[in-house]
């Protein structure tokens, strides 16, 4: 049955209850409190998860397309990789297109069915050890660990987190970030040390999905001047750069121009182009 805690007699007597002192009796209170309210989540999550094993692909995808306006494959690949994640088979994604063409919207609106999608501002993320108040293991800081371990996690302008950032020093500290983010993304056992106040915490990733959603315009620029300089026609303008989202972009491309780290690389099993709105 449900995790829910039962109150047993390792707790005080009823007896013994009546000569707490009122400091006692509100830790213990707020205890059972804490406790009641993640019995209640987590049957909420293992509702949400028996309901959603019943999900079509179609169902899914009428969903979102009803509330999505074109973007047809990135739904599409959504609602597979959502579809496959409730059967138990991970994949993780990469949606790169302009800001405003809906890629992150996409993922908003599948929450709707789905929860535990969570969407993070990869900007804002910063190494455990750094200046910054949002950490890797703050991604999980509203979750259980049983809905950590069954997460999609969503990070958008993943395409800004992935920049070079060079120190003073020379070391370039945005590889640095991305090395700590690896460790999340290989999958097993991780282990976040208590924190300023924040409890340790233990979780699988293995079983985590994550999508990275970004512009890329670093990357579409490059490959833009790079082909226009071997001959490929006219010179694209800028303001035209929106064309290269229509030319396939590949695993190397985003090790090479965006800064990906070739391990992450390796880890993305599709990459969905979008186009503007």
């Amino acid at each position: 049955g449900l995790r829910c805690v039962i109150l047993e007699d390792r707790y005080k007597s009823r007896h013994d209850w009546v000569n707490w002192d009122l400091p006692e009796k509100m830790k213990f209170a707020m205890l059972m409190i804490k406790r009641t309210i993640g019995c209640v989540k987590w049957g909420v999550f293992m509702e949400t998860e028996e309901k959603n094993q019943g999900l079509s692909p179609k169902e899914i995808y009428k969903f979102v397309s009803d509330r999505i306006y074109g973007q047809d494959r990135a739904v599409k690949a959504a609602t597979m990789l959502l579809y496959n994640y409730i059967h138990a088979h991970k994949r993780n994604i990469l949606f790169a297109g302009p800001t405003g063409c809906g890629k992150t919207e996409i993922w908003r609106v599948m929450s709707r069915l789905y929860p535990n999608i969570t969407i993070i501002d990869s900007t804002m993320l910063t190494m455990q050890g750094w200046s910054g108040s949002f950490k890797v293991r703050d991604i999980f800081s509203s979750m259980s660990q049983e809905e950590a371990e069954k997460a999609i996690i969503v990070f958008d302008e993943f395409d800004k987190f992935c920049e070079p950032l060079y120190g003073s020093n020379g070391t370039n500290y945005g590889a640095a970030a991305q090395n700590e983010l690896l460790k999340l993304i290989e999958g097993g056992q991780i282990y976040f040390p208590a924190d300023k106040g924040k409890p340790a915490l233990e979780l699988d990733s293995s079983g985590i999905s994550f999508v990275f959603c970004g512009s890329f315009e670093r990357l579409t620029d490059v490959k833009t001047e790079s082909e226009s300089s071997m001959g490929f026609g006219n010179k694209i303008q800028k303001k035209d750069a929106y064309v290269q989202y229509e030319k396939e972009i590949t695993v190397e491309d985003l090790v090479r121009y965006a800064g990906i780290r070739q391990e992450i690389g390796g880890r993305i099993n599709q990459i969905v182009q979008l186009q503007g709105m």
